[in-house]
């Protein structure tokens, strides 16, 4: 599970690079479909990925998994799963989150 500040990390990066689609630099992304946002940019490893905020395969999957769309068994799409525009709203609550929250989300509970 990705701490707080990866999280941070992972809004202020999609900001960064969907905010101007619209043409104004303004903390907003307006045109969420043109977000081509991937939170592959913050990989450990990958080019200008901040060592104290890059996340670990593990990690990128938890956020892939938590924000990307969800399918059922059958492939059948059930949610499409959130914009990154979106995202910034909610992570109060990612960032909110640990302990027990954390074992269950990553299926390691007791």
């Amino acid at each position: 599970m990705p701490a707080a500040a990866q999280w941070t990390a992972l809004n202020a990066a999609a900001i960064a690079a969907c905010d101007g689609l619209d043409g104004i630099r303004d903390g907003i992304i307006a045109n969420p479909n043109a977000c081509t946002f991937s939170p592959a940019a913050l990989a450990c490893g990958a080019p200008g990925a901040d060592a104290a905020t890059c996340l670990t395969p593990g990690q990128l999957r938890t956020v892939q998994e938590q924000v990307g769309p969800l399918s059922d068994a059958a492939g059948a799409l059930v949610y499409a799963g959130y914009y990154w525009a979106d995202f910034g709203e909610f992570l109060p609550y990612y960032v909110g989150l640990g302990g027990g929250f954390a074992a269950i989300a990553t299926g390691n509970a007791a």
